[in-house]
């Protein structure tokens, strides 16, 4: 007979089928591939002729095309729907990764990495139909499930990617890498396509007969909708804001998760720590090894301890793991600080995702989405550029430094400004 504690488990995790079940497993098997290139996508991109400087580049353009791709992104998916644009897109994504494979130098880098950024204009979409398909009282633990499930999948990707960068060499082996991510991705746009259910079941018309009208609409209901949010959002989006912009500093927010895998964390460890491509990779791996084990846990903190309390744990813990990183004692501390800067951040994105799925209301989910991901993007481009420039031409320690200020800020704000949501929306 089960027990209590297990029964109570099973309820909570109750919810993992249809388009829960769907995303998380389509994210799984993509990300067997994904983490393979991203063990040691930085590398890789230096060796094709780049710079941290031209890095920080890459990144930061990647991340303007993005942002403009969140708008006209949410647009579509409050308007006609969620489905469509995700299974189409993700084929779209797929295919750029064979981009990377091929690549003869940087700037081949540089072109893949803005069509994958013009491709990802499914991204609130996605975000809606998870949303959607949550319920509200297990958010925290659901994010996390629809994590777990990519993370264990990706341990065995980052040793195969050791094991061909160290048999074959770093560019051979990352080329055979993105070709498995594109591969992947094709499979995974296939799944959507036929298994994802749409969750918007009122669909407007659409009349408008030029560009111009298209845009008007498209910003004049953001704004409409931005106007409607809940205070609490605007606070928590802040706070996000911010340290996506410190995350960026150090080439590891959004942007530079796609081009350049850990960014300055790995760039860091070969040129100052000098750890072997091999001790890296091991590196990679056991922190993902523990994140894997900790996401789920990570996920119900989100809902017992509460929102707000979860974010603070979680920045802090990013501030010390960051510190450690770039003072370590020895090789143990590197593993010990990666993985406890990768937990943090997967605890930060789940508390974010869980109070942003509280307090927007399901029919405007898509737009505010779009909305608070451009700001997001936004200030993280300047962010890549300056950190690539200041590891570059000043000290490599001063874009961590920088995080490590910029992360304590946003706990401040974090323990002084936000509260905790009262009710939550559907």
């Amino acid at each position: 007979m089960p027990s209590e504690k297990q029964h109570g488990f099973r309820e909570k995790i109750s919810f993992i089928h249809g388009n829960v079940l769907v995303v998380a497993v389509t994210i799984g098997f993509w990300s067997f591939g994904m983490r393979m290139t991203q063990s040691y996508a930085s590398l890789y991109i230096l060796a094709l002729g780049a710079t941290p400087f031209i890095l920080g580049v890459i990144s930061a353009a990647s991340t303007f095309v993005l942002a403009f791709m969140r708008i006209p992104g949410g647009y579509i998916a409050d308007r006609w729907g969620r489905k469509k644009v995700i299974y189409i897109l993700t084929f779209f994504v797929a295919l750029t990764y064979f981009i990377y494979a091929f690549a003869v130098d940087w700037k081949w880098i540089l072109v893949a990495a803005i069509l994958s950024s013009l491709s990802l204009l499914y991204q609130p979409a996605l975000q809606a139909i998870i949303a959607d398909s949550l319920p509200p009282e297990s958010r925290g633990v659901g994010y996390s499930i629809i994590r777990l499930v990519p993370t264990i999948v990706g341990i065995p990707g980052s040793i195969i990617a050791l094991i061909l960068v160290g048999k074959m060499g770093l560019v051979p082996g990352m080329r055979i890498a993105y070709s498995v991510a594109a591969t992947m991705g094709i499979m995974a746009a296939l799944f959507r396509w036929l298994f994802l259910k749409e969750t918007l079941t009122k669909h407007e018309g659409f009349e408008a007969n030029s560009f111009e009208e298209v845009s008007r609409e498209i910003f004049s209901k953001l704004f409409e909708a931005m106007r409607k949010v809940r205070k609490e959002f605007l606070i928590v989006l802040f706070v996000y804001a911010v340290f996506s912009f410190a995350s960026a500093v150090v080439l590891s927010g959004r942007g530079a998760g796609e081009v350049a895998g850990a960014g300055l964390w790995m760039v860091y460890a070969a040129d100052v720590l000098k750890l072997s491509e091999v001790d890296w990779g091991w590196v990679v791996t056991f922190g993902r090894i523990v994140t894997a084990i900790l996401i789920v846990p990570l996920g119900i903190l989100v809902d017992k301890l509460g929102r707000k309390n979860s974010f603070l744990i979680f920045l802090l813990m990013a501030t010390i793991s960051t510190y450690l990183f770039i003072n370590p004692t020895g090789i143990y501390v590197v593993f010990i600080a990666y993985s406890i800067y990768m937990t943090a951040r997967f605890g930060i994105m789940t508390a974010y995702q869980s109070i942003r799925a509280d307090l927007i209301p399901q029919e405007m989910r898509g737009r505010v989405i779009g909305g608070s991901e451009l700001i997001i993007s936004f200030v993280s481009v300047p962010a890549s550029i300056l950190g690539g420039y200041l590891y570059t031409y000043i000290s490599p320690q001063i874009p961590f430094i920088i995080f490590i200020l910029t992360t304590l800020i946003c706990a401040a704000i974090t323990l002084i400004a936000l509260k905790e949501p009262k009710t939550r929306e559907k």
